[in-house]
């Protein structure tokens, strides 16, 4: 009879998550499988499983893995997903597999001995929620002294980095080595001060609004943000600061950004954050692109808020390039504000109109923009 393995999900007070008796990883019923590790997702409530498979005789060893749903559902097919493919029989063997979650990644380690039995390397994989491999090459060689290497033991840190000990014959039959490894698949390095999780952008009307989100931070003073304008007709495009957002210094808990680029015209843009040391050291994130659309038609929004103290935000839309003029007056008809007098691109706009010397009462504010002209009411309440 073949080996399978299982998995159950419990939760705290005892009550089963998965179908009782657990739910098996693979049904291939033609090999064995041993060594099971599993790894959480609390964010997505989804379990993954490891392990070692070989065929009947034992002579082929490779990798699989499965996903579960929060119910125990397989979502990698009945048969798993293959990370090391079954090797050609009497080559190696596999053995002494851990896995751990971090950021949204897996992470899988274990022993891997030559044709003659000799546990001779240590090796590791990270693969995101889709099994994807994560890392440079896929596979990252921990040790490969050409000794006996038994008893590994590992653990993961506040900062997701991986941390490993093993026996070792290489000097003496009782030696014992580590080894770490970072979240980017680097050996023996130092944590990077800042782990991004996500970064994206996403368009409201004239608006860009970034947001991100950090799993840990050392000595991290906060986030230069900066754009590019991608101008088709300009082999060179400067990137320009347009704001910093401070950080938490130094962290283990996630922390969650947002920043918003206001009244950007028309056109594609190329937004990145240079991450900032205390010591002045720093890292840009990668870059995300967005496109502000030219409006379709000219338009006059309701200055927001209405009423207002003692300052408002009036937005509009050109279609085209153009002298615009926006003007306030109170309700006798006199001029009181200038907002706009000149040149403006098109796209979509806002000022903002600040009344701290003026009283209380009805206001309206004029634009025109080439043959548009337009007029709206507000109300000024101190």
């Amino acid at each position: 009879m073949l080996s399978s393995s299982f998995v159950q999900r419990i939760s705290s007070a005892g009550n089963l998550y998965f179908p009782a008796d657990g739910v098996e990883g693979s049904l291939n019923s033609n090999d064995n499988k041993f060594y099971p590790q599993i790894a959480f997702n609390e964010s997505t409530q989804e379990t993954y499983m490891f392990w070692v498979e070989t065929d009947y005789n034992q002579v082929q060893n490779g990798i699989y893995g499965q996903k579960f749903s929060s119910t125990g559902d397989r979502l990698w097919g009945n048969n798993g997903m293959v990370f090391v493919p079954l090797s050609t029989p009497n080559t190696i063997s596999l053995s002494d597999l851990c896995s751990y979650m971090g950021n949204d990644m897996m992470y899988v380690f274990y022993f891997e001995s030559s044709a003659s039995g000799m546990n001779s390397k240590l090796m590791g994989f990270s693969c995101d929620n889709d099994g994807n491999f994560m890392w440079p090459g896929n596979f990252i060689t921990l040790s490969n002294a050409t000794t006996q290497k038994m008893q590994l033991t590992s653990a993961v840190d506040n900062y997701k980095n991986c941390k490993f000990a093993w026996g070792d014959q290489r000097l003496d039959a009782s030696g014992i080595y580590a080894q770490d490894i970072n979240p980017s698949g680097q050996l023996g390095d130092p944590v990077t001060p800042v782990e991004m999780i996500s970064f994206t952008a996403n368009v409201n009307g004239s608006e860009v609004i970034l947001n991100w989100r950090t799993g840990t931070e050392i000595n991290n003073k906060g986030f230069e943000v900066e754009r590019q304008i991608n101008n088709p007709q300009s082999a060179v495009s400067k990137w320009e600061e347009i704001g910093f957002v401070g950080g938490f210094g130094t962290t283990t808990e996630p922390k969650t950004y947002t920043f918003t680029d206001d009244n950007v015209a028309a056109g594609n843009y190329t937004y990145r954050l240079k991450q900032v040391d205390f010591n002045g050291q720093y890292k840009y994130s990668n870059e995300v692109e967005v496109e502000i659309n030219t409006p379709a038609e000219f338009a006059l929004n309701q200055n927001y808020p209405n009423p207002f103290n003692p300052t408002t935000q009036i937005s509009y839309s050109v279609p085209k390039a153009g002298f615009v003029s926006m003007k306030i007056y109170n309700s006798l008809g006199q001029q009181v504000a200038s907002l706009v007098n000149g040149v403006v691109e098109a796209g979509n706009h806002a000022v903002t109109f600040n009344a701290s010397n003026l009283s209380s009462g009805v206001y309206y504010y004029r634009i025109e923009a080439g043959e548009s002209v337009a007029v709206k009411k507000m109300m000024l309440m101190k």
